[in-house]
């Protein structure tokens, strides 16, 4: 795989900003929909169309566990692809959804696959953060470590000490 030209620092803030807020995005744009949610469903309880969140913090809570070591042994960008491929599987369900278990199964998945760029842009950012803040310490501290315990210094000091 050639390698691609890094992104500007706007596009790559513009990005991450999007891969984070798509779980804001899935909750925000369903909550004025929870009276319609009851009609359209026919729930006995009005208040049972709040289980649609529930459900997507389910998938969310769950898709978290697996999108952090998946993306360590996978590499980042393939999980993220995974990631908005079954969030859009959850879309198309819960759009054609013709009765509520459907609909939260659905939300299930959306969560699912909301986690994965929500949980790699999270990493990529604290990676960042962490190793440009303490680039310059570690390098430091090998290069301390490589004149301290090379044995022929070592040696050579023990040697000068004893004469």
């Amino acid at each position: 795989m050639k390698p691609t030209k890094p992104l500007s620092l706007p596009e790559f803030v513009t990005m991450l900003a999007m891969m984070i807020s798509i779980i804001a995005l899935s909750i925000d744009a369903i909550l004025p929909a929870f009276e319609q949610i009851g009609i359209d469903f026919s729930l006995a309880d009005p208040n049972d169309a709040q289980l649609v969140l529930s459900a997507m913090f389910f998938g969310f809570a769950v898709g978290q566990i697996g999108a952090g070591p998946l993306s360590d042994c996978y590499g980042r960008k393939p999980i993220i692809y995974i990631g908005y491929a079954i969030f859009i599987a959850g879309c198309l369900i819960s759009i054609t959804a013709t009765n509520f278990s459907f609909l939260l199964f659905g939300r299930v998945l959306q969560g699912l696959g909301a986690a994965a760029p929500r949980i790699v842009s999270g990493y990529t950012i604290a990676s960042g953060i962490i190793f440009g803040a303490f680039l310059g310490y570690l390098n430091s501290a090998q290069q301390i470590f490589q004149i301290t315990y090379k044995p022929e210094i070592c040696l050579s000091f023990i040697l000068v000490q004893q004469l």
